[in-house]
């Protein structure tokens, strides 16, 4: 039996694919409203799938799909399994593997990707800068599990929340800095330094970089004459 494969092809020809992952990513934040009842642990099934599709459709390479999905896959099985350190390594490994491939990809689109629209540019710089904050929490939740005090919400006097840190890393992330959640240990205090250093980095790089491609035709032109 032969089955249609129009409904990847039409996936891949999108114009604006960034906002996939946009959506995908957004909708990942929304989401922390009902962490605190849910809990997080449907997160680890749903969004591997979304970001997996995301990063297909931004490299518009199959063989991405298919490695994420892997990594994804991987993931699921140890989340399952007893919480024993190999588990949590093998798992925190999982999940640093597919954000660097799909960091990988909307860098590659946002900044070096010749014929991409102007509008999904800002869009794939926008879902890479939201992706820096994703990712910072993820090493946060990695540090928590290994030191349970290494972040205080000074207004509960307790660890903050999984919504708590999620607040945490983009009000870092963006340079804020309300003082309301803080870092108490070391491996805390340098992730905290390094997500505050790459939200500055990335807005200087992402703006020169745009600033650039719209001033290459004029030098050309320039040349030219």
């Amino acid at each position: 039996m032969n089955f249609p494969r129009n409904p990847m092809r039409r996936l891949l020809k999108i114009e604006n694919k960034a906002k996939l992952l946009l959506a995908a990513e957004l909708a990942l934040i929304l989401s922390s409203l009902s962490w605190d009842t849910i809990g997080t642990f449907w997160i680890g099934f749903i969004y591997p799938a979304f970001f997996a599709i995301c990063a297909c459709v931004l490299a518009g390479n199959k063989h991405l799909l298919l490695t994420y999905l892997a990594l994804a896959v991987i993931a699921i099985v140890a989340e399952l399994l007893p919480k024993q350190i190999i588990v949590r390594l093998i798992q925190f490994s999982c999940h640093i593997a597919g954000f660097f491939f799909l960091a990988r990809e909307i860098f590659r689109h946002s900044f070096f990707k010749d014929g991409v629209l102007p509008t999904d540019r800002i869009f794939a710089g926008i879902s890479g800068y939201i992706l820096l904050g994703l990712f910072a929490m993820l090493i946060s939740f990695a540090i928590i599990d290994l030191q349970p005090n290494a972040f205080l919400n000074q207004i509960t006097g307790k660890p903050p929340n999984p919504t708590d840190l999620l607040y945490f890393c983009f009000v870092t992330l963006t340079s804020l800095g309300y003082g309301d959640i803080i870092p108490i240990t070391q491996p805390a205090k340098i992730i905290t330094m390094l997500t505050a250093l790459s939200g500055v980095l990335f807005l200087a790089i992402f703006i020169s970089s745009l600033i650039s491609r719209n001033h290459e035709p004029l030098r050309k032109d320039k040349h030219r004459r």
